[in-house]
């Protein structure tokens, strides 16, 4: 444990001493660069120095140690922005996002769905309707905790609960 703290102190002591001013992120980004290169971690970089950096979780290791295939599909989630617009925009989305996961659970012949993250409807919606069986890994307290609320909260909960 002290392992952990140390290395938590020594990385937050590092970034403390790069200075992080708007629009001057470069060196910033140039840390969290090297940083993702010298623990092997992939990672992602655009113009604007963002940078993305992918750490592989422990289910991910493990059915990567025992050989069995995985996909990761991107997901509109389904939270609400309190915003009409918007909000009809990501119903359309999801709608379409459930349209695409079917076609892509038939074409890999898909016998199981991990769903990680409850705000993410469509791999649920997609294996339900196409009867395969799915796992709905809830991680986050949605509506106490985080005070978000869902699009449809009947629909979601509908589904999860059939999980």
């Amino acid at each position: 444990m002290n392992e952990i703290i140390n290395r938590f102190l020594e990385l937050f002591y590092k970034i403390s001493q790069i200075p992080r001013e708007s629009s001057k992120e470069k060196k910033f980004a140039d840390f969290l660069e090297i940083f993702a290169k010298e623990n092997n971690l992939e990672y992602y970089r655009d113009k604007s120095n963002n940078v993305l950096i992918k750490k592989h979780g422990d289910i991910e290791n493990a059915l990567r140690d025992l050989e069995i295939p995985y996909f990761y599909i991107p997901y509109i989630n389904a939270i609400s922005t309190h915003n009409r617009s918007l909000d009809f925009c990501k119903r359309i989305l999801g709608k379409l996002s459930v349209k695409w996961t079917k076609r892509f659970l038939i074409n890999k012949k898909i016998d199981l769905v991990h769903n990680n993250s409850l705000p993410t409807l469509a791999g649920m919606q997609a294996a339900k309707e196409l009867g395969i069986p799915y796992i709905c890994h809830i991680r986050e307290d949605i509506s106490g905790g985080l005070r978000l609320e869902l699009l449809n909260k009947e629909e979601h909960f509908k589904i999860v609960n059939s999980a």
